[in-house]
Order: structure tokens, then C-alpha cells, then sequence
């Protein structure tokens, strides 16, 4: 391996990363189902509380994504991408 172990962890980490965005996500302070299941499914890097909200920076993947889109999360990238929201398709109706 060019580079040895210390080069291979390196890449390894960044492409971790690239896979989870670290985002900014900005929570009621009353929502504890949401806070608990962050710290369960994510990579919770920074936690504070400003006005009536908790702001924490977050690593996390798709899936925690969406859950926080449709709790209502208000989610800012700061480094990385965010994945696109899936689309809504209209299912036909049949009479």
C-alpha cells in the first residue's frame, strides 16, 4: 500500500465522510424521541442550545436524513452533500 496503514486510514475516513455529510440540524429543545434517536443513529459531533432550540452537528446518513426532513428538522450542510429528496410520483387512480 503507497503510503502504508496511516495513508490507507486517511482514505478510508474521507470516503466514510463523503458518504455522511456533516449537517447542522436544528431541533425544539422538547424534542427528546428525535435527540435520543440522533445520538443512537448518528455521529453526534456538537451539541448546544440557542433560544428555544437545540443546534447540533451532525454526521449522519441517508436514512437519518429523510427521518429528520420529515420530523421537520431544519438541516443546514456544512460539509459534503446532501442527498436529493426523493420524488413524489402520482399513483394513478382507478375508478
Amino acid at each position: 500500500v503507497p503510503g502504508g496503514l496511516d495513508a490507507l486510514r486517511a482514505r478510508l475516513l474521507e470516503t466514510m465522510q463523503a458518504a455522511r455529510p456533516l449537517l447542522q440540524v436544528r431541533l425544539p429543545l422538547g424534542d427528546g424521541r428525535l435527540l435520543a434517536e440522533l445520538h443512537r443513529t448518528a455521529e453526534v459531533v456538537a451539541q448546544r442550545h440557542e433560544d428555544d432550540a437545540l443546534i447540533l452537528e451532525v454526521r449522519c446518513d441517508e436514512r437519518a436524513i429523510g427521518r429528520l426532513r420529515r420530523a421537520g428538522a431544519g438541516i443546514t450542510v456544512l460539509q459534503g452533500t446532501l442527498p436529493a429528496e426523493p420524488r413524489k410520483t402520482e399513483r394513478p387512480v382507478i375508478v
